[in-house]
């Protein structure tokens, strides 16, 4: 399934990155930008999957951190309200940094994980992604009652 935020037109130029914006974490202090001097890197947000989907949850990656990635590529599953759903990559690069670990949850449009286009990018991208994630963090888990 392809993913695309409402009106996140993807966009380049010297020196400037313009990405998704996000709902939340937003990176270099411009919402939905990422200024890096000639490094490319692009947010995957939370997907929107239905129509009274809030949040979503991310059952597994599919891909580790460092993985280099094809577009089109799955890079996870996600959890809505209704169904599982596979989350895509738009770009060729590698999966710089998880935001959003397996089991969590995260509101729709927040980041969940960074891609770099180049390896020598992901280490900024990490930099860059520390402080970011607030999480819906899992339930608890509870005990079942003993009979």
């Amino acid at each position: 399934m392809l993913i695309q935020s409402p009106g996140g037109n993807l966009s380049s130029s010297k020196g400037w990155i313009a990405i998704f914006p996000s709902s939340k974490g937003s990176i270099g202090g411009r919402r939905g930008s990422l200024v890096v001097a000639a490094a490319k890197i692009h947010e995957i947000l939370m997907p929107k999957l239905s129509a009274t989907m809030t949040e979503g949850k991310v059952v597994e990656w599919t891909k580790a951190e460092g993985d280099k990635v094809k577009k089109g590529d799955i890079v996870a599953v996600v959890e809505s309200d209704k169904a599982d759903m596979d989350v895509e990559v738009f770009y060729d690069g590698y999966l710089a940094r998880i935001v959003v670990e397996s089991g969590s949850s995260a509101a729709i449009n927040e980041l969940i994980a960074l891609l770099a286009e180049n390896e020598e990018d992901i280490a900024e991208a990490r930099r860059k992604s520390i402080g970011l994630s607030s999480p819906i963090s899992p339930a608890p888990a509870v005990e079942a009652p003993k009979v």
